[in-house]
């Protein structure tokens, strides 16, 4: 079985994320804001009703955002941020008066609430999670918004 997985990478840094033109195709190419209000999968399912309750887990689009680091594009941690929690609360994706998400504990370790790395300290949780993600066809990168396209990936999994 194959399976291919797409990356939206902004355009200036694709040199810098691969250092050759192999093992990826150009699909399309086209502005950031094109993608803002589309909704996507997480990558993890712990608030993955969050989706359809409060809008979560859609594309939204802001000017600190750059294309000095990473591909282009960041994900918004609401309730770890002041950035984060301005642009959510700017685009309902939460509210003044909801209770925070916060699935750590006083002590830095996961909740209950994330089942795969429940009880380890977020920063010792790092390894785990880029493996996790690795086995499910992900790859470590930092992600930033400008001028995008699309990656097919050419991998194998059987």
């Amino acid at each position: 079985m194959i399976f291919f997985f797409f990356r939206i990478v902004t355009f200036k840094r694709l040199c810098e994320l691969y250092k050759n033109n192999e093992g990826y195709e150009v699909l399309d190419r086209f502005k950031g804001q094109l993608l803002e209000g589309k909704t996507y999968q997480p990558l993890f399912p712990y608030f993955a009703d969050r989706k359809s309750t409060l809008g979560a887990f859609r594309v939204l689009v802001a000017t600190f955002v750059t294309t000095d680091q990473g591909t282009g594009v960041v994900h918004q941690a609401p309730y770890f941020g002041e950035i984060d929690f301005q642009t959510c609360l700017e685009n309902g994706v939460i509210t003044r008066d909801m209770k925070p998400i916060c699935p750590v504990d006083e002590c830095g370790r996961f909740t209950d609430e994330v089942t795969d790395f429940r009880g380890q300290y977020v920063k010792d949780a790092d390894k785990n999670i880029c493996r996790y993600l690795k086995v499910g066809i992900f790859i470590k990168s930092e992600v930033k918004n400008c001028s995008y396209f699309t990656l097919r990936v050419r991998k194998r999994h059987f």
